[in-house]
């Protein structure tokens, strides 16, 4: 095992792409009452994003051997070759279940399993409900969507009883909404690899243009619900923010999809 392998395992757990579900993790400790700073926090945080979710995206990348880019954050995935990255992303992700037996409660631990099942199934060339756009999308909005909000809500629960179930539901539609929004976008890009592949995507069924638009739906309705929940629990003014920056973020989608149509009119014409 060389160097270069190693360098290609850690691209390959694609650190980077998980940084965008940091925010639905801390809005899950957020909606119920628990204190961001701790260490407990922090020693769950690193295993359930850098051990488990890196090691989900390890073993999809073995599966997928996905040539092009742009893909999960990666502009140019690094070629899979052999078994050697399915064997380090499975010990990857043993070390995040024995690190969260030994250091989390029994529900971190049972989401974890739960977790892993979910993400076999969304690659594995016997299941892949990844090629099919109706699965696809209730496996990423129930993994990266509600498990992670629903990890943050577990992670500190000092405080937990004074969360209410409307809360935590109403907190749990907000993300599933804005996880809805955002996974087909991360597909535009991959739709002749997938095509390839014989996979489904909903970017495939939509197509470019409509889901663009679907995002900016789901967007809205999620800033719009999130900031009305923040408005009531916490202070209007707060609310008011959060509602002018999913407008931001519409507005980046917009034009998002303004450069990719420029992008793809300039593959075509130098063809």
């Amino acid at each position: 095992m060389n160097l270069l392998f190693l360098e290609n395992f850690f691209i390959h757990l694609r650190i980077k792409f998980i940084l965008f579900l940091v925010p639905i993790y801390l809005f899950g400790i957020v909606v119920a009452n628990g204190n961001i700073f701790t260490w407990n926090v922090l020693i769950e945080f690193i295993i359930l994003h850098v051990f488990l979710y890196g090691g989900v995206n390890a073993l999809n990348d073995y599966y997928d051997r996905d040539e092009q880019g742009p893909i999960g954050g990666l502009e140019k995935p690094p070629p899979v070759n052999g078994h050697s990255l399915f064997y380090l992303a499975w010990l990857w992700k043993l070390i995040g279940i024995y690190l969260s037996m030994k250091y989390t409660s029994v529900k971190f631990v049972f989401a974890a399993f739960v977790c892993i099942f979910m993400s076999i199934a969304y690659s594995h060339p016997k299941i892949r409900l990844k090629g099919n756009p109706l699965c696809s999308i209730l496996i990423v909005i129930s993994l990266q969507g509600f498990l992670t909000y629903y990890f943050g809500t577990i992670v500190d629960t000092s405080n937990i009883s004074k969360m209410s179930s409307f809360k935590f539901w109403m907190g749990a539609y907000v993300i599933v909404l804005m996880t809805l929004g955002t996974y087909p976008l991360s597909q535009v890009y991959q739709i002749e690899q997938d095509r390839l592949q014989g996979d489904r995507t909903l970017a495939i069924l939509l197509g470019v243009e409509k889901t663009f638009q679907f995002s900016c739906i789901c967007l809205f309705i999620s800033g719009l619900v999130i900031s009305i929940l923040i408005g009531y629990y916490y202070y209007w003014w707060e609310g008011f923010l959060v509602f002018l920056n999913a407008f931001l973020l519409i507005y980046g989608v917009q034009q998002w999809n303004n450069k990719f149509d420029r992008q793809t009119v300039g593959l075509v014409s130098n063809k």
